[in-house]
């Protein structure tokens, strides 16, 4: 058994935050650091931009398309890259970002291992995912994947 804690950020629209974003996961990547376990397009996180900015013109009504999450182990503890991606999706489709544009990417900078999961609040039918209630569905969502 492990304690975890999501942390999510506001939402934004600025693509050059989406792309310093993109680029400080790519430089802890370079660095060894960091490193991209899964991205939902099937293109590498340097493309990744492009994808999210196509995703956001399928709703144009959606003022903040872009957010950012991470998944955090408490202090000490470890998961498996395979472990990793299996629980950041279901993560994201018991939040209701599952046909969203997302990348995970475990980062290795800390004392507590974690997940960088920055994605899209619409989906791919251009439908949008709210986020107003993110915070009360983590609080449901991660016991059920956690299996608590």
């Amino acid at each position: 058994m492990f304690d975890m804690i999501a942390k999510i950020e506001p939402a934004f629209s600025s693509m050059s935050t989406l792309s310093r974003k993109i680029d400080y996961q790519l430089e802890k990547i370079s660095s060894a650091e960091a490193k991209e376990l899964l991205n939902s397009t099937g293109a590498s996180l340097s493309s990744f931009s492009d994808y999210m900015f196509l995703f956001s013109s399928l709703n144009d009504r959606v003022k903040l398309p872009y957010s950012e999450i991470t998944l955090n182990l408490s202090p000490g503890e470890r998961l498996s890259e395979a472990n990793w991606i299996n629980l950041s999706k279901e993560y994201m489709e018991k939040m209701g970002y599952g046909n969203c544009c997302y990348s995970i990417i475990l980062n290795k900078d800390k004392e507590h291992s974690h997940v960088h999961i920055l994605h899209s609040r619409i989906d791919s039918e251009g439908k949008s995912v709210s986020n107003s209630l993110a915070v009360s569905y983590t609080h449901l969502t991660l016991p059920t994947i956690l299996r608590v």
